[in-house]
């Protein structure tokens, strides 16, 4: 926590936690206090994540379910581990971690056209908080023409960046501003964290300004006691303030190049933003001997298009061109394998220790397993993992106990059963760089097995626990309706503020002025509205969502009454309008459908259509005439009482449309003598007013075949105004109806007229037309 506020200058309240790790103290809004919590550090990466998870929702418009995430490559299990909890806890199936610089060598591999196999590539990263390098290697497959990946070296220091930069130039900043004269005995701006948050802001600038001009002109208005800072700054004075911090990488160059000379490297490819500054570019070009420095990824898409990369490349959805990825363990890992509680035997062949090199960092990968077989000593016992460093220093890894050979039943009964046994330990280093045993098991030679009980401990401080991932659990779901809480009241804030603007807005405008009340309901409003913003910039600020949205509902209250009669006044010629016409169509279907049945259409029912549309006609005049009606005065009438008039005429033709045609008037028709055959024809022109092709699909207008009259074809839907739906087929048959209704009526009228000569009539024809 010292470093991080000393070093780092961040501002942030920071704690520790049960573990001893750093957490975030916060403060959280609960009812109309604040609570206290310390976070943990995987809660706030979850947190993290969780935002980042709704914001790859959306953008694929789906659920995103798999993760790989980028770490550095000198993260330790413990860290990783806790990675790969907190990427759970927000809801993700993690399929790797992946170092950020193996994420961006795979990129390299893929985009970088003609690229000359084998080569072997030098990758130089120095973000905002550490220097990463990565020597890998690309080659064919040796059975496959498929691209390799191999990263065979790393080193890493996390005490190098960009970000250690930036505090440098604060302080430099910090240093001009507190030898000005007017601060002569006063505290240090660097003991003031919101001045320090200031300086980080601007600093980010005068790097980028140093890093392409020899000097920049510094300009800071009123940091402190209303004081400005004004001066010139030389790249020199930055150079010569950051040298320190660039010297602590030449030992990183130094371990990744001891085992890979400068004059085995193809190519050189820098990362990161810390390496804009030319100085940096200068040390690096140095320590590799004037090599060339490639510019050619872009770190943060390489990095994130890389890792999107491998997670397609292992998935059965997607067809990604094949390469393959190889990460050689970071370091050789040693187990020492001993009898739980000691050996209490004084023969020593009655005792067990093993000591073996279990993963060689030389020759194997990320992804592999181990499996150890113990004969002959089937006991509880302990694993030590641990690696040694170049100074011969141990660093344990893990501690486990393998417990349970005493609860096999077969023993008990038994214990020379135990010469048939073997007890074995399966490792697994996975891809994601965690090593852990997977199982303990005693096997038999028929491979019965009897699986053990293992309780691993973590070298450092421990991942989360059971109860620890409950925890958070349970605050991330209160979090979440907090936040939703906060969202909800944002919004109605928002409405309540927009709703108190435009009202104002719209009391002023002059068309609003008729459709007041009185002058005095204007001023009323205005004052009210003045009021209730006043509130909302005071006491407004902790209001709660119920009480916001009370005052919207009051509001909305007083101004709609106004925006309601303005409304219903501009909008009534347009709706007469709409209500005659809908009237007009009405009429016309009853004129349609009434021709050729008026004959057997009981006359009351006809009239009784023809009064209410008269009656609903003189409504619809009556009610424009309140066009001149006051307009500060609500209308005498809804547009209920409208829909109403015109429900009446469509009953009414409704119930037309289904009255039945009497079965003996049919049958006389259809079979008996024409008594007046020029006045019973039905003239050509009856039917060649219906223009099929110009009626649409859903609205076949006023049209009725025999077959309808006849219920021969069913009409699914009517229409409020009468006017039935037909479907395409239905329209096709009454097409072809009509058009033989036509040329009949016509025939039929040639021959009572005398323009044709019955006797020229084929018998069937004849028939047709009654004769």
């Amino acid at each position: 926590i010292r470093m991080l506020k000393e070093d780092y200058l961040y501002t942030n309240e920071f704690t520790e936690d049960s573990r001893g790790l750093i957490g975030y103290n916060i403060n959280i809004p609960e009812v109309d206090e604040l609570t206290n919590i310390d976070m943990f550090i995987e809660e706030a990466l979850t947190m993290t994540l969780q935002h980042a998870r709704k914001l790859s929702n959306k953008a694929a418009n789906g659920v995103v379910n798999d993760i790989t995430i980028t770490v550095p490559s000198y993260f330790t299990i413990n860290q990783r581990t806790m990675v790969k909890d907190a990427a759970e806890l927000a809801g993700f199936n993690v399929l790797t971690l992946l170092n950020e610089n193996t994420a961006a060598a795979l990129m390299y591999g893929i985009d970088t056209p003609n690229l000359e196999l084998p080569k072997k590539v030098l990758f130089v990263n120095m973000g905002s908080k550490d220097l990463e390098l990565s020597i890998v290697k690309y080659y064919n497959h040796t059975t496959k023409n498929v691209l390799s990946t191999h990263v065979i070296e790393e080193a890493a220091n996390p005490n190098v960046g960009g970000h250690l930069f930036d505090t440098q130039l604060v302080r430099i900043l910090a240093e001009r501003f507190d030898n000005l004269p007017e601060r002569q005995g006063k505290n240090s701006i660097m003991e003031n964290p919101k001045i320090v948050k200031r300086l980080m802001r601007e600093v980010v600038k005068v790097k980028e300004i140093l890093s392409s001009n020899k000097e920049a002109q510094i300009k800071l208005i009123e940091i402190a006691d209303n004081l400005n800072l004004e001066f010139t700054l030389h790249r020199s004075e930055f150079e010569e303030r950051i040298m320190p911090i660039i010297e602590k990488s030449r030992q990183t160059f130094l371990k990744v190049l001891e085992n890979h000379p400068v004059d085995t490297i193809d190519d050189v490819e820098i990362l990161g933003g810390g390496l804009r500054v030319p100085k940096v570019k200068e040390f690096i070009t140095e320590m590799l001997g004037g090599k060339l420095l490639g510019t050619h990824l872009n770190p943060d898409e390489a990095m994130a298009f890389g890792s999107a990369y491998i997670a397609a490349n292992s998935s059965s959805n997607y067809q990604v061109k094949k390469v393959y990825l190889y990460q050689s363990v970071p370091d050789t890992v040693y187990a020492n394998i001993t009898q739980m509680g000691g050996c209490k035997s004084e023969h020593e062949e009655d005792c067990f220790f093993k000591h073996l090199k279990l993963y060689a960092k030389e020759k194997n990968v990320l992804g592999q397993r181990k499996t150890i077989n113990i004969e002959h000593h089937i006991e509880n016992m302990n694993v030590v993992l641990y690696t040694v460093d170049s100074d011969g220093a141990e660093s344990i890894i893990s501690k486990t106990k393998i417990r349970g050979v005493d609860k096999i039943q077969i023993f008990k009964k038994d214990i020379s059963l135990k010469e048939k046994y073997k007890l074995v330990i399966a490792f697994k280093y996975d891809k994601s760089g965690i090593l852990t045993i997977k199982h303990a098991s005693v096997v038999s030679d028929t491979k019965d097995s009897h699986f053990l009980n293992l309780i691993e401990n973590l070298a450092g401080p421990s991942p989360l626990n059971a109860a620890q991932k409950k925890k958070i659990k349970k605050r991330l779901r209160e979090a979440d309706l907090r936040d939703k809480k906060l969202e909800k009241l944002k919004i109605i804030k928002n409405e309540f503020e927009s709703l108190i603007y435009s009202s104002k807005e719209y009391l002023q405008d002059e068309d609003i002025q008729p459709y007041l009340k009185n002058e005095d309901e204007k001023v009323k409003l205005l004052l009210y509205l003045d009021e209730e913003q006043q509130w909302l910039e005071t006491t407004g600020l902790t209001a709660d969502y119920d009480n916001l949205k009370n005052k919207v509902r009051y509001l909305e209250k007083k101004i709609n009454p106004i925006k309601k009669r303005k409304s219903q006044r501009e909008q009534l010629a347009d709706l007469i309008e709409k209500y005659q016409t809908k009237l007009d169509k009405a009429e016309k279907s009853f004129e349609r459908y009434t021709r050729i049945r008026k004959k057997w259409l009981p006359e009351e029912d006809l009239e009784e259509f023809k009064v209410l549309l008269t009656q609903a006609r003189e409504y619809f005049i009556s009610i424009s005439e309140f066009d001149n009606y006051p307009k500060n005065q609500k209308l005498p009438f809804k547009k209920s009482d409208l829909d109403e008039e015109l429900k009446k005429v469509t009953r009414s033709l409704k119930s037309i449309k289904k009255i039945k045609k009497a079965k003996a008037e049919a049958d006389v028709e259809s079979h008996g003598e024409l008594s007046n055959p020029v006045e019973d024809v039905i003239p050509p022109g009856v039917t060649d007013n219906i223009e099929i092709e110009d009626i649409p699909n859903d609205n076949f207008e006023g049209l009725q075949t025999e077959d309808i009259a006849n219920d021969q074809i069913k009409v699914e839907n009517i229409g409020e105004d009468g006017v039935p739906q037909f479907s395409e087929e239905q329209r096709a048959k009454m097409k072809e109806q009509v058009s033989q209704m036509r040329k009949k009526e016509q025939l039929k009228y040639d021959v009572i007229s005398g323009k044709v000569d019955p006797e020229t009539l084929s018998a069937e024809e004849r028939e047709e037309i009654g004769l």
